[in-house]
């Protein structure tokens, strides 16, 4: 056998032979990859000529392998997931070459915060690329340790049950303060019920103990902190939320302060302790306080 033969032999062409070999069909290996059965025949030819082995037989409806189709299924499986792995280790690259940044951004982060960071990343990085993900803690440490967000920005605070520290590398970035509101009919006294989001609940731990009753409070966690906001202004609940989301409806009157003492959410940024950052997003985490500050 020439060397021709690995110079055309292509991708295409092991992925088509493990498929007949595993489904023993032209039609359903080509259903499998995703292209026509003229398309898979061809690929076959192509192979056989290329290797000048007969691979299948047919039998009835199925294609029956060739001893030689045997010999090498094993040899093709492993070629082919070489191939897969050594495709998607040069795209790992390619990204930390080309500035590609990947950011989970805690749902309690100010809108304000994170048109700051990303102008301030723009313009000191000017070839970036960015992307941010939305979501909770526990999620966004899932998405770290599967490698789909480089790091990302949010509070552990009373979850340190729920979230594995000794995993993550950490650095404070900024303390955001938090306001307990309630409506300006409300009647403080009478009403107990809490809208918070399940971020904010060991930080509520902290201030019921500043009333007079503490055991009478009822606590409901909703994931948004819009909907506990409107709980609020409708009566029906106190809540906690950051300052800049509170703060218009402060000033109009709707929403009044409780009386209690000022608390404060701190965010820091939590990378994955087992997985190196790339050079872009370790430059990134360094000027991101910075960033804050300016």
């Amino acid at each position: 056998m020439s060397t021709r033969v690995i110079d055309n032999l292509a991708m295409r062409h092991l992925e088509s032979f493990i498929s007949i070999y595993e489904l023993k069909s032209i039609s359903n290996a080509a259903s499998r990859c995703n292209i026509s059965q003229s398309a898979m025949t061809k690929h076959l030819q192509k192979l056989e000529n290329y290797l000048g082995l007969t691979l299948f037989y047919r039998h009835t409806r199925e294609l029956k392998p060739s001893p030689a189709a045997t010999n090498l299924y094993s040899y093709a499986v492993d070629l082919f997931s070489s191939a897969i792995k050594f495709q998607e280790r040069a795209e790992n690259i390619y990204k930390i070459n080309n500035q590609e940044v990947r950011i989970g951004i805690d749902s309690l982060v100010p809108q304000w915060l994170c048109s700051k960071l990303t102008r301030g990343a723009y313009s000191k990085i000017p070839d970036l690329s960015l992307f941010l993900t939305s979501g909770s803690c526990e999620t966004l440490n899932e998405m770290t340790a599967k490698n789909e967000i480089d790091f990302f920005i949010s509070s552990i605070s009373g979850r340190e049950q729920t979230i594995n520290c000794d995993s993550l590398i950490s650095s404070p970035l900024t303390n955001i303060p938090l306001v307990c509101v309630r409506s300006a009919e409300q009647d403080v006294e009478k009403h107990c019920n809490w809208a918070i989001p399940s971020t904010l609940k060991w930080h509520l731990q902290k201030i019921i103990t500043q009333f007079p009753d503490p055991t009478t409070h009822a606590i409901q966690e909703i994931d948004n902190i819009q909907c506990c906001i409107d709980l609020a202004l409708g009566q029906l609940a106190f809540t906690i939320a950051p300052k800049d989301y509170v703060e218009p409806y402060l000033e109009t009157g709707e929403l009044v302060k409780l009386p209690v003492n000022d608390v404060f959410y701190q965010l820091s940024i939590f990378r994955s302790q087992s997985t190196p950052l790339s050079t872009t997003s370790h430059k990134l985490v360094e000027m991101l306080p910075s960033l804050v500050k300016s």
